[in-house]
């Protein structure tokens, strides 16, 4: 019996799911995941009382959003016992996969499936993103819900009857991850927007607005605190950070977490006093704003962030020139994800943007190695403990983190796909452009290059990437026939 011919779909999907597999099976097995980081311990934290019916876990620092979402995962895992985070972290991996699938299927409405399938592979080999489903922490579901809501919005394009449906999931959808991330909620409000120059009659356009708001919004609540401070702000700040704590401060574990939940010290008042009438040292000349864990005990979190708050205030206002330089260049390493050396990263010594170690970071243990399987641990105990060296496949260790820096080099190519996208007539690929300069603007203004911030928006550096490659190639091929063309005519 002959065989029928694979459509192009199925053959462009055999590909894509093969290449998806492959890449994330070797970061999968190549890594263990040890929960050790204070977010992914808090994340951890807030799924446990959720699970025990405890529904009042949110905090002034860690969001409850990746938790709430992985709470039944959590539940349904249990039975593997000690395989439980591995089981976790192949169910991330697993959904995180979907992305390059949904992207395929956006653009193969809207373009071609050519165009598609490169869109797509890019994303599925995007080295930075696929090392974010080895942690515990909502990168990889922030970047799943983006793109999930773009394709239920294209969705709705095809279902007219439930139109109103899509877009309220969708609103759903970019709700959940800011409730993940509360600075994603910028993303979700611009993705609202762009509903309203999307290309249909004006009364659809507002409902979709609407309903995609109201989808959103029923995730969100929002609330302000204020304080006043009688002398200029840096200068008590410079001055507060020179008083020692009164006793020995935890900065782990469930008691710390849960101290997140109130706004106001999490000291007694009588401590608070104490501390306070300390006397004074000499105050250093300059300090780094960050945040500053004895205030935040005996001040309070929502004092100690307006304290901060005026004192960058203060900063700009006495250097704009020298804050906008900065701003600008951290914009610039967002975009081209290229971290700053300033302390961001795991390692302290080196400004690296892959968060996994590095094959000469670690150590290894070959006494008892099979199939280049060892336990590892790193000398600072960033990622391995010494006293608990992590099973890790040294090929796959090898193989990942050389050919990082190689294949993450086509991201220097976004400042021109962003001005494509920004100049193309395509709501798709120009809203993606909005969306990626609203975020990067924001985030440079009031943070520096983390890879765990930025990482949060990796899809739509992929889609602008990708397209702009098979825009430029079209032109290029289609240059290059014309030129034939003319030679043959003139001869």
């Amino acid at each position: 019996m002959e065989r029928r011919p694979l459509s192009t779909l199925k053959k462009h999907l055999l590909i894509l799911a093969v290449v998806t597999i492959l890449a994330r099976g070797l970061v999968l097995i190549s890594y263990s995941n040890v929960i050790g980081r204070a977010d992914e311990v808090a994340s951890q934290y807030m799924a446990s009382q959720l699970l025990h019916g405890n529904f009042l876990v949110g905090s002034l620092r860690y969001n409850f959003g990746y938790a709430f979402v992985m709470t039944p995962v959590v539940a349904l895992t249990n039975i593997f016992g000690p395989l439980q985070p591995r089981i976790i972290i192949l169910v991330q991996s697993m959904l995180a996969g979907l992305i390059p699938f949904l992207i395929y299927d956006i653009l193969r409405k809207r373009r071609s499936g050519t165009e598609a399938l490169t869109v797509a592979l890019i994303a599925a080999l995007d080295p930075f993103a696929l090392q974010w489903t080895q942690f515990f922490l909502p990168i990889w579901l922030l970047a799943l819900c983006t793109v999930l809501a773009f394709w239920l919005i294209e969705r709705s394009m095809s279902s007219p009857i439930w139109n109103l449906l899509w877009i309220a999931l969708a609103g759903i959808s970019l709700g959940i991850a800011a409730l993940a991330r509360l600075e994603f909620a910028l993303v979700a409000a611009a993705l609202g927007f762009a509903l309203l120059f999307f290309k249909t009659s004006w009364p659809t356009r507002l409902k979709m607005f609407t309903i995609f708001g109201i989808g959103g919004g029923d995730w969100l609540f929002m609330s302000s605190l204020s304080t006043t401070h009688q002398q200029t702000a840096t200068a008590e700040y410079l001055k507060l950070l020179t008083l020692e704590p009164l006793r020995h401060l935890q900065f782990a574990g469930p008691e710390y977490y849960a101290n997140w939940q109130k706004s106001g010290p999490w000291v007694s008042p009588q401590e608070t006093a104490d501390f306070l009438a300390q006397p004074f040292s000499t105050p250093a000349g300059s300090v780094t704003v960050y945040a500053p864990g004895t205030l935040e005990y005996y001040l309070g979190p929502c004092p100690t962030d307006q304290l901060l708050l005026a004192v960058n205030q203060e900063a700009i206002r006495a250097q704009p020139m020298i804050w906008l330089a900065q701003t600008v260049k951290i914009a610039g390493q967002i975009l081209v994800q290229n971290p700053s050396t300033d302390g961001c990263c795991l390692d302290p010594n080196t400004s690296n943007d892959l968060y996994l170690p590095r094959y000469d970071m670690l150590q290894y243990d070959t006494s008892n190695a099979h199939l280049g399987f060892a336990r590892a641990f790193d000398k600072n105990g960033v990622y391995y403990q010494r006293a608990s060296p992590a099973l890790v496949w040294m090929p796959g260790v090898w193989l990942y983190s050389s050919l990082f820096d190689i294949l993450n080099a086509y991201k220097y190519l976004a400042p021109l796909a962003l001005i494509w996208a920004l100049c193309i007539r395509d709501w798709f690929y120009r809203t993606c452009g909005v969306l990626l300069l609203a975020f990067i603007g924001a985030i440079s203004i009031v943070n520096v290059s983390q890879p765990r911030i930025f990482a949060e928006i990796y899809p739509f550096t992929d889609i602008l990437i990708g397209g702009f490659v098979v825009f430029a190639v079209l032109k290029i091929q289609g240059w290059a026939n014309k030129r034939r063309e003319n030679q043959a005519s003139e001869v």
